[in-house]
């Protein structure tokens, strides 16, 4: 099937309009930061035309940067008219195991005063700067776009399919193309309505382009990052079991409530962080800057859209203090486990949001990474993991 597949894979463009240099040429890849002292201050942009070497090209570019590139969760910021599809689902594969994310917004390239050339960061928007120029990422770009463990387009940017057929016109081969898109679809976690969408996309002359609506992106989990969420669950965990729920915000992040059969509990947060500018290829320096001047606070409040802990009391706080026992794993995952006592397990159950705020004002001049969490089927998962408690 796999090898069927791949023979029919045929190198389409989509014809639009150039938004910048480049983007009719083959793709590049290049490493940009704001010259801001952030976790998403560092992303990589892809822009430019897929071709049947773009996957070597990129493999290329993580070798010539991995001073800046490896160790760290990084975005891409995708801008591309298409090209070859058989290249665009290696490149796919090629971003889910390095676990990056892609993203479809704003782009423009201004340059600063000592002369270097910036891209405008992937979470611009005109309100900013009516000069920025909207991000398209059509036809086989989508499907590498698919690669991103974390996937978003932002207001403005586009993702465009259309309908993918073999040069000989056969149906049968149509078919099989169809179907190989669809798994490789599920392989990426996204509906095969996509792909179904994209096979109506067609007209008597060309392939016709369909840009999905926002509501169909979020549906078919095309994109990610503002997805519902989906509260808390039951996770097994040495011969006890933890209540565990998946955050949004600035990093990619978990949070687990589970008790020891001492009577302790504990809250365990763990992320992983884009590193800052001047950390980047440096995470276990990082972790340890965080550890030694950092602070952590975990509050709850009443409103669900809430992002910080301004004008919050301190019947608002779970737990707070030093966050010295802070670990780094080897694939650069930072976790904190911090105690809590009944009190602040009552606060966790009760709450419409949590939050979670590291501050580290010496080290990264006041960066606080934060972490949001729905207290969706909190309660119940709660109950479950207090009364099956963690051994030893």
């Amino acid at each position: 099937m796999q090898a069927v597949f791949v023979s029919v894979l045929i190198l389409i463009l989509c014809h639009a309009a150039p938004l910048c240099a480049g983007y009719n040429d083959p793709m590049k890849f290049t490493c940009e930061y704001n010259l801001g002292n952030c976790d998403t201050c560092a992303w990589v942009v892809a822009e430019g035309v897929i071709g049947s070497n773009t996957d070597q090209v990129f493999s290329s570019f993580l070798k010539r940067t991995r001073d800046r590139t490896a160790h760290t969760s990084l975005t891409v910021e995708m801008n591309s008219p298409g090209g070859d599809l058989q290249a665009a689902i290696r490149l796919a594969r090629f971003i889910r195991k390095l676990g990056w994310s892609t993203h479809v917004g704003y782009h423009n390239v201004t340059t600063t005063t000592d002369g270097q050339k910036v891209t405008v960061w992937l979470g611009a928007s005109p309100k900013d700067d009516p000069e920025l120029t909207a991000s398209k990422c059509m036809s086989a770009c989508a499907y590498a776009f698919l690669g991103g463990v974390a996937r978003d387009v932002q207001e403005g940017g586009e993702l465009g399919v259309h309908q993918f057929s073999d040069p000989q016109n056969s149906s049968s081969n149509a078919q099989l193309l169809q179907g190989g898109l669809a798994q490789f679809a599920v392989e990426m976690g996204v509906d095969p309505k996509l792909i179904y969408v994209a096979a109506a996309s067609t007209s008597a002359r060309a392939p016709k382009l369909t840009v999905p609506t926002r509501a169909q992106l979020e549906d078919w989990n095309v994109v990610t990052n503002y997805r519902r969420d989906a509260g808390w669950s039951i996770e097994v965990q040495r011969a006890g079991v933890v209540a565990a729920v998946y955050g949004h915000g600035q990093t990619k992040a978990s949070l687990s409530v589970y008790c020891f059969d001492d009577g302790s509990f504990r809250v365990a947060y763990k992320w992983a962080p884009r590193l800052v500018a001047r950390f980047i290829g440096k995470p276990r320096e990082m972790a340890r800057e965080l550890g030694e001047y950092g602070t952590f606070v975990v509050g709850v409040t009443d409103n669900e859209k809430r992002e910080d802990f301004e004008g919050l009391g301190d019947g608002h706080i779970v737990a707070r203090g030093p966050a010295k026992n802070l670990k780094v794993a080897d694939d650069g995952e930072l976790s904190l486990t911090i105690p809590v006592d009944q009190t602040g397990l009552g606060k966790l159950r009760d709450a419409k949001r949590i939050i979670f705020e590291l501050a580290v004002p010496h080290a990264l001049y006041g960066w606080a990474p934060r972490g949001y969490f729905t207290t969706a089927k909190a309660k119940e998962n709660l109950d479950v993991a207090l009364k099956n408690c963690i051994q030893g």
